[in-house]
This record gives structure tokens, sequence and C-alpha cells, in this order.
């Protein structure tokens, strides 16, 4: 409450985001959970409403289940993803901001099931227009592991998510109906200026490989898992260029002003 008070009063957008747990801490069914969810979303925008008409909040809540074999909290389950996207629909009818969660796994290391539940999870937030998305690629083992390489694996996932959800514009140019008819059955597009022109859309991944078998058995045969660690090192041996002198001065003028 202290806390809620204190964003309200300087004006600091709140984030109330409880996280009930589907046959745990709340229903089993999974409307349930949404309607309880929700509730406990809200009473944070009642309140801060009462303390500050007009205050900034936003709304949202991490519902998931509780595993009945394991009793975790679990951050993989696509239970997770169906209910945070009913949230995040709620957010919509609410016309509110949305706090959403995607990105994460039960898994232990970054293997098939880290990839699989990350990218459901990812695209799903994505597909059904969640708004500020937190913990993705942060949270492994139901919320208690962190790996730099689950990072950089997320990161890819994102990249893959975006690519998706910019769709394909539909003009005369991108149709390209005079282009097929002139080359016809049979030719090819190669060395057309609408191939130069477009080619570089489609991106190129370092981490997901796309050779034959030969081609990469010639090129080292690295396994997915070692192409990850390397670029893992290559992220973290980066070093970022400082801040240019007058941003520096700005943020030092600013803070003056922080509390």
């Amino acid at each position: 409450m202290d806390k809620m008070l204190f964003t309200v009063e300087h004006g600091i957008p709140l984030i109330n985001f409880p996280a009930p747990q589907a046959c745990g801490s709340a229903p089993a069914t999974f409307a349930g959970t949404i309607v309880q969810g929700s509730a406990e979303s809200l009473s944070g925008l009642v309140l801060a409403q009462i303390a500050r008409p007009g205050a900034p909040f936003i709304y949202g809540a991490f519902t998931t289940i509780m595993d009945m074999q394991t009793s975790i909290f679990s951050y993989g389950a696509p239970e997770m993803s169906l209910m945070v996207g009913a949230m995040a629909q709620m957010a919509q009818y609410y016309e509110l901001p949305f706090f959403g969660t995607a990105g994460c796994t039960d898994a232990k290391f970054c293997d098939p099931q880290a990839a699989a539940e990350a990218t459901f999870q990812c695209l799903s937030s994505a597909a059904i227009g969640s708004g500020l998305v937190h913990d993705c690629s942060s949270w492994m083992d139901h919320g208690s592991l962190v790996s730099p390489a689950f990072m950089v694996l997320a990161n890819e996932i994102l990249h893959n998510v975006n690519q998706f959800m910019n769709g394909l514009p539909v003009t005369d140019e991108t149709l390209a109906i005079d282009l097929i008819d002139r080359v016809g059955p049979g030719g090819h597009y190669l060395q057309e200026e609408h191939t130069m022109k477009h080619f570089r859309k489609v991106r190129y991944s370092k981490l997901f490989e796309r050779m034959v078998y030969d081609q990469w058995r010639e090129a080292g045969a690295k396994r997915f898992e070692e192409r990850l660690r390397e670029l893992t090192q290559e992220a973290m041996a980066h070093q970022p260029a400082p801040l240019a002198p007058d941003v520096i001065k700005e943020l030092d003028r600013m803070q003056v002003h922080w509390e």
C-alpha cells in the first residue's frame, strides 16, 4: 500500500500485477483465474484513483497454473499464455495499458523445451496485442534461474516474431503481376532488378543455420549449442560506447530534481 501511494503521489505509473495460480491461489478453471486476477489488478486502480483521480495505472496479471505433479508456479505452461492473452483482451476492453509476460521457460538449460516454450509465448503475446511485456528472456526453471545464453536465444526468437508481425504489404510492386507474366513458367528471378530491390527484406539469423548437411560439415559442423555459446560470448565481450558528454551533462542536470 505504501508503494502504491508513493507512485500515485509522485505521478509514477502504477503497475498492479498479481500472480494468481490456477489450482493453488486461484480457481482451477482458467476463466475463474482470469476473474480473480482481473479483480486483484483493478483493486489497485480503484485505490489509485481514490488517492489521486487520473493517476496513471497499468493493468495486468501473471496468470499461470500450479503444476499438480510438482506444485511449481509454471513459467512455461501453455495455459499461462492462454490466460495472459485473455488478460490482454480484458485490458483492451477496459482501454487500459497492459503489463504481460512472455519468453519464459521451465527448462533448466537452453534446450528444445526452452526454445519451444519461449517461442510459443512470444508469438502468442505479440499476436494477442500484449503491450508492456516483461520477463522476456529473463526466467528459466520456473523463475529460479537466469542465463545469458537464454537471453541470446530469446533475442533471436523475438527477431523472428517481429518479422512475422510485420506482415506483408500488398501493392502493385509487391504483387509483381507484370514480372511474373514476363518471367513466365520455367524462368527464374535471380537477375531481376525487383529481386535486388526486395531480397534483403528476408531475415537471416546468426544462430539458426540453413546449410545443407555437406556444407554444414565443411563449415565445421557446429551444433546449435556451440553456435549459441559463441554468440553469447560475443555479446558478453561487447563494450558499449560511452555516452556523449552533452548527454551526461543533461542527465546530471535532470538528476538534481530526482528524489
